[in-house]
C-alpha cells in the first residue's frame, strides 16, 4: 500500500491522518511522496483561527516581529493565518509600517 493511494481517505480529517500514517510501513513511503504529503498537509488547518482571533493579538504579533522575534515559532497558528488571509495580511503589513515610522 502506497501512502498516496487514497489521499481523500488519508486527508479528510484530523486524527485520521495520524492513524493512517502510523499504520504504514516506513519502508513503503517513497521520497517523492514526502513532498506531496507535506504540500497536502500545508493546506489543512490544524486549528481554525479566525480573523477576530488575529485582531486580538495583532499588535503583540507585530511588536514581536519588530523586536526580531521568531513569530512563526512564538505564534504559529496566528502566523499561518496571517500569511494566508487576504484580510489580515494587509492589516499586519500596515501595522508594521506604522511601527517602523514611529521607530524612525
Amino acid at each position: 500500500m502506497r501512502l498516496l493511494d487514497k489521499p481523500k481517505d488519508i486527508f479528510s480529517g484530523g486524527n485520521q491522518i495520524l492513524q493512517t500514517i502510523e499504520t504504514i510501513e516506513p519502508s513503503l513511503i517513497k521520497l517523492e511522496d514526502v513532498g506531496k504529503i507535506l504540500h497536502l498537509l500545508d493546506d489543512i488547518p490544524i486549528v481554525a483561527v479566525t480573523c477576530e482571533d488575529v485582531d486580538e493579538v495583532l499588535d503583540q504579533f507585530a511588536e514581536a516581529t519588530m523586536h526580531g522575534e521568531n513569530v512563526a515559532e512564538l505564534m504559529p497558528l496566528i502566523y499561518q493565518h496571517i500569511m494566508k488571509c487576504l484580510c489580515c495580511q494587509p492589516k499586519y503589513q500596515a501595522l508594521l509600517r506604522v511601527l517602523q515610522a514611529v521607530r524612525a
